[in-house]
């Protein structure tokens, strides 16, 4: 028999927001009995893990991860959170969809600019290597291959690497986790999330909700339904983890966010009976109602639209209907929610103040030819993550006058410019000397033109070895002298003594800070 859980997610296009669900965080997760072959694969990962870590691209970091995996809503799925030593965080849902005959993942990357909001793979096990590949397409001709291999029940080596345009690698990760009885206690320092994923905030704590389905012959299932619920943040990240247990037993998961991409609220659903689906909601501050429109599966051109109403801070109500294409409604489904637990406080960090004017100025010296190209993912990396209020412009110095990127003038960060500048690094060379001096005047010229919205900024990347160093710091003293414009120094290549002190002195002297960062990693 089909529960109502499952019949809401997929024929009332995910009606419930918060109705459906919830007891304690950890009631979705439960011993699983039964399991298929397939679903024991994915069961081989249960357990804590703790290992190490080395991402080449886009930037350059290695450290500590563990990671935490867990069995829920009866066995058919696999919940796993992963926290690497600079803070950054992840969680994977996954299983093995008996009706398409295949594994699938989900995957919710933390920050305030993530791009993984529940990114999906197909993944493909091979018995006889003990290995597990994902295969993703990511959209924006991006696609991702993971790869988890079992060399012992009690190691995992794991990879990660995704290709644009089939070739060019945004992202290269490598690891190797070892089985660990227990986690060391981590502590989460406060997040930076957007206004608009604080709105989730009205979901956190424990909910009672009643649900009624009336009987009509639109209605598989007509009765009345008692639920209860639990809501935290994960991480204290930007997206919300609900555990929600029906009075029949069902159980669920529901994940919720803001994606700053498409500009609207983006849930995702999972049962224990095997269901998962997601849907996008758009959230009305003046009448605090969150709402959602969907194709309906009952009537040829209806449409079923679902509303939730914050009453207060501890009410909620929430009614869906079936609109048909002779105006007429059907209502399908309504329910009210009761906070009965208040919710742990969430500290959040505030965001860092960004510059408005960028000018990235590269040392293409012979002396940087080694590591050229990674320079310029990393350049292409840092402007893809640039807003919309931003502006920004790129120039290249050796011993002659410097490359620009055209038109040599600040521009917005549009695809016209970032394709502008896509060509341009393909086609620049590492070579000649280092004499930044030109370079310098001309960043300092270009940001002299900005328009007056403060925060200017200069990404200065260098080697470090200059045949004048008395000659940079006066110019960009010169240049510099009311201190308006924060120079960010990073000295890429060997870390030699004097090209740490005069890469650090420039970041000291013009409010930026100094960053080294190692090309062998």
């Amino acid at each position: 028999m089909v529960k109502r859980l499952g019949l809401l997610f997929f024929l009332l296009a995910l009606a419930t927001l918060t109705g459906r669900a919830v007891a304690a965080e950890d009631a979705a997760t439960t011993k699983p009995s039964g399991l298929s072959p397939e679903l024991k694969v994915l069961h081989r990962f249960v357990g804590n893990w703790q290992g190490a870590t080395t991402e080449w691209i886009p930037r350059r970091f290695r450290g500590s991860v563990t990671m935490s995996c867990e069995s829920i809503l009866g066995g058919r799925f696999t919940l796993t959170k992963v926290v690497r030593s600079n803070g950054d965080f992840c969680i994977w849902v996954n299983t093995y969809d008996r009706t398409l005959r295949r594994y699938r993942k989900w995957k919710f990357d933390g920050g305030i600019d993530w791009r993984a909001a529940g990114q999906e793979a197909e993944g493909k096990w091979d018995d006889k290597t003990k290995t597990m590949t994902w295969r993703g397409d990511l959209g924006h001709d991006r696609t991702s291959v993971e790869t988890v291999r079992y060399l012992e029940d009690n190691t995992v080596k794991w990879s990660l690497g995704t290709r644009q345009h089939d070739d060019d690698v945004v992202l290269q990760m490598a690891a190797k986790y070892a089985r660990v009885k227990q986690l060391p206690k981590t502590r989460n320092k406060p997040k930076i999330i957007s206004a608009e994923c604080k709105v989730l905030d009205m979901f956190l704590g424990g909910w009672k909700t009643v649900s009624t389905t009336p009987k009509n012959k639109l209605n598989i299932l007509a009765g009345t339904w008692t639920s209860t619920s639990s809501c935290v943040r994960p991480f204290g990240g930007p997206f919300t983890l609900e555990t929600t247990t029906e009075s029949d037993g069902v159980t669920g998961l529901i994940i919720r966010t803001y994606d700053a991409r498409i500009k609207y609220y983006r849930m995702w659903c999972f049962t224990s009976e095997g269901y998962s689906g997601d849907n996008t909601l758009a959230w009305d501050a003046k009448t605090k109602t969150f709402m959602s429109r969907n194709t309906t599966l009952f009537v040829a051109s209806g449409i079923t639209v679902h509303k939730l109403w914050k009453v207060d801070d501890d009410t909620l109500v929430w009614r869906t209907v079936i609109r048909h294409s002779d105006g007429k409604t059907t209502t399908q489904s309504h329910g009210k929610s009761i906070r009965v637990k208040k919710p742990v406080k969430v500290e959040y960090a505030d965001p860092p103040k960004r510059p408005h004017h960028v000018v990235y100025l590269i040392d293409r010296s012979g002396a940087m030819f080694d590591i050229f190209a990674g320079i310029k993912r990393e350049i292409a990396n840092s402007v893809a993550q640039l807003t919309d209020a931003q502006d920004f412009h790129v120039i290249m110095f050796a011993d002659g006058p410097p490359l620009e990127k055209k038109p040599m003038a600040l521009t917005p960060p549009t695809d016209k410019h970032k394709f502008a500048l896509a060509e341009f690094l393909d086609k620049t060379q590492a070579e000649g000397t280092t004499n930044p001096v030109k370079g310098v005047n001309r960043a300092f010229d270009v940001l002299a033109k900005a328009n007056k919205r403060p925060g200017k900024t200069i990404y200065f990347l260098a080697d470090g070895r200059f045949a004048d160093n008395k000659a940079i710091i006066a110019a960009i003293r010169a240049r510099n002298a009311k201190k308006d414009v924060v120079v960010h120094t990073f000295l890429w290549g060997k870390k030699a003594p004097v090209a740490v002190k005069i890469m650090s002195q420039i970041a000291k002297e013009n409010g930026g800070r100094y960053r080294y960062i190692d090309p062998d990693l």
